[in-house]
């Protein structure tokens, strides 16, 4: 379970994962599976677009979509219609605000924040989006920070001090550093997007964020609250360190 909800998730987060892999019939065997997928489709060209057949049992790169959902590639009709009994219908068509997760999207955007993929598709018609990720991937990364980890950093640092906003916004650059020194920024990134980045930024780091607040603006089945975590995680180390 915690190869998807990570560390210190709730129970309710944890009763809510176990009844809709029931309801879905992914085991974690299937999880296995598909972690060597998202592996293999970062590989591929991750980012690009490259993805593998959506049929567990096949490798085969997936070019068609699904016309349903749009969301599943499938490399032949054949590992469609197989794919379709086994898992598909049970997710197809479900919409990002609603309550149900599918397991196996949850994994495969828990891989997407550890790597190049969480600005997958976000690159040039959602630009903002991928400014917007950064941001709120420190901000919720602050949230966390307080209230699994007891630390008074950023706005709550600021606040608990009586001190300067100026040290949130120096966090922040900080945080945007170890980004770029691990190249984990888009490959067309500009001095530019840093601009435009650090503006946007300044509007919203100096208030509070809960992954509460990602749910209710993503819908709970997006994930979006599963990327944002893991991509602080991969540059500033687990809950409880705050290099910064």
């Amino acid at each position: 379970m915690d190869l998807i909800l990570g560390s210190n998730p709730s129970e309710q987060d944890v009763e809510r994962m176990r009844l809709t892999m029931a309801e879905l019939g992914v085991n974690e065997s299937d999880l296995a599976k598909v972690r060597d997928r998202v592996n293999q489709s970062q590989g591929l060209g991750g980012a690009t677009g490259v993805e593998v057949c959506a049929n567990l049992d096949c490798n085969k790169h997936g070019t068609n979509k699904c016309s349903r959902c749009k969301r599943a590639f499938y490399c032949s009709k054949e590992c469609q219609k197989l794919d379709w009994k086994a898992r598909h219908k049970k997710s197809c068509g479900k919409t990002e605000t609603s309550s149900v997760i599918n397991p196996l999207d949850m994994l495969r955007n828990l891989d997407a924040g550890k790597s190049g993929g969480w600005y997958s598709g976000l690159l040039t018609d959602h630009r903002k989006r991928v400014y917007e990720r950064l941001y709120m991937s420190f901000q919720l990364r602050v949230e966390d920070e307080y209230t699994f980890g007891g630390n008074m950093v950023g706005t709550y640092g600021v606040q608990a001090d009586d001190g300067d906003p100026e040290t949130t916004s120096q966090e922040f650059r900080k945080f945007y550093g170890l980004f770029k020194s691990k190249s984990f920024l888009p490959p067309d990134w500009t001095d530019s997007d840093k601009k435009k980045l650090m503006k946007a930024a300044e509007k919203n780091i100096h208030y509070a964020l809960e992954k509460s607040d990602v749910v209710e603006k993503f819908g709970y089945a997006s994930h979006e609250h599963v990327v944002l975590r893991s991509m602080a995680e991969q540059v500033l180390g687990p809950i409880g360190s705050w290099p910064i």
